[in-house]
């Protein structure tokens, strides 16, 4: 459905799952298939959003989203479109890492094995990264549920109406409690995963979680 619009692309797609589309002369494996190239983007940030945008267009491009498979891909996408994003004020957050035990507990004494700044270098999923840069009029997702009542949830996009000192205006773009204006404050959010870190003839007996308060 969301292909609709595009029948060469919805026809191909369907060809996939019917199992009638042609293979590429060499298969990587009996399960490749051939993209076609007028189905490539060669700039997929403009083909999206355009060259160029103010924040008074941001809400028209708020259904549209770029898919990545890597937050590294996420990230330079995501640098492409805030430099598109013109004529607004731009500002950089900094987390805070610190190290966690299992059982919750921040872990002081790992600190001098495990610096702030190699945590600051590590951009696991589920977190947002070290430095985040920001326009007014960029859109953003929220990371945890808050207020389901308000709206407030995992995946909700956003769009940033003004910086202040300790929170961030946001206003909701989508669903119901679309239009809706909120002050988002500093969060601290735990990996999903557990590590386990050994060191030269030094080993950490205990698992531990990175912590960022974004």
């Amino acid at each position: 459905m969301r292909a609709i619009t595009d029948p060469n692309s919805s026809k191909w797609l369907l060809d996939i799952g019917d199992g009638i589309i042609h293979l590429p002369e060499i298969p990587k494996s009996q399960f490749s298939v051939e993209v076609p190239i007028s189905l490539i983007s060669n700039d997929i940030v403009t083909d999206i959003f355009g060259s160029s945008f103010t924040c008074t267009d941001v809400e028209k491009f708020s259904r549209r989203a770029i898919i990545c498979p890597r937050n590294e891909d996420v990230r330079l996408i995501n640098e492409r479109v805030l430099i598109n994003l013109s004529n607004v004020e731009q500002m950089n957050f900094y987390a805070i890492d610190s190290i966690k035990n299992d059982d919750g507990v921040d872990n002081h004494d790992l600190q001098v094995y495990i610096p702030v700044e190699f945590l600051n270098t590590l951009n696991p999923p589920g977190l947002a990264p070290y430095k985040l840069n920001l326009k007014v009029g960029c859109i953003v997702m929220l990371l945890r549920n808050l207020s389901v009542n308000k709206g407030l949830c995992n995946g909700t996009r956003m769009i940033v109406r003004a910086f202040r000192q300790n929170v961030l205006q946001l206003e909701i773009i989508t669903g119901t409690f679309s239009g809706t204006v909120h002050f988002i404050p500093r969060i601290s959010l735990d990996t999903s995963n557990v590590f386990f870190i050994m060191l030269v003839n030094v080993t950490l007996g205990s698992a531990y979680k990175r912590k960022r308060e974004i």
